[in-house]
């Protein structure tokens, strides 16, 4: 992988494909898997309308978020092809310095860390991926967010 500045990598559900978020360039390149090596093939790049900071695929495989810029852009993976199309979703708001994406085990709630905000929730629509503010969004966390994790999901 080559890139200007290469901030963030995540993988689809099947495991087949791999995502990269480069901030200098401004892309998200798409990669197939080889499962016997390991080794990367490139399948092209897509620009979001904003800078890509973090991003983060759904447990489903069917939905890739992007986040940077003070919004969170959804896109569709093509299950053929695993490549990368602007969703026909609205993009979501995010904070001003909004740096960080993930997505709870369960696919229902999408949370976005800012370093001056704090973290905002979302839920997600499992059919069209939707996100939607959650009541109370953001929450306060005391600390500049600059990554997530979630240990354990929502029941």
């Amino acid at each position: 992988m080559q890139g200007s500045l290469l901030t963030w990598v995540t993988f689809d559900a099947t495991g087949r494909y791999a995502y990269v978020a480069d901030s200098g360039s401004l892309g998200i390149s798409e990669y197939l898997i080889d499962a016997n090596s390991g080794g990367l093939t490139r399948l092209g790049s897509i620009v979001p309308t904003h800078l890509p900071t973090t991003i983060a695929v759904d447990p489903s495989g069917r939905h890739l978020y992007s986040v940077g810029g003070g919004t969170v852009q959804q896109f569709d993976i093509a299950s053929e092809n695993g490549t990368l199309t602007p969703s026909n979703q609205a993009s979501a708001p995010a904070g001003p310095a909004s740096q960080a994406i993930t997505i709870d085990g369960s696919g229902k709630f999408v949370y976005v860390g800012d370093a001056l905000a704090g973290i905002g929730g979302y839920a997600r629509d499992a059919a069209s991926g939707a996100l939607t503010p959650l009541a109370g969004s953001p929450f306060s966390s005391g600390v500049s967010q600059t990554s997530l994790a979630i240990s354990s999901r929502f029941e």
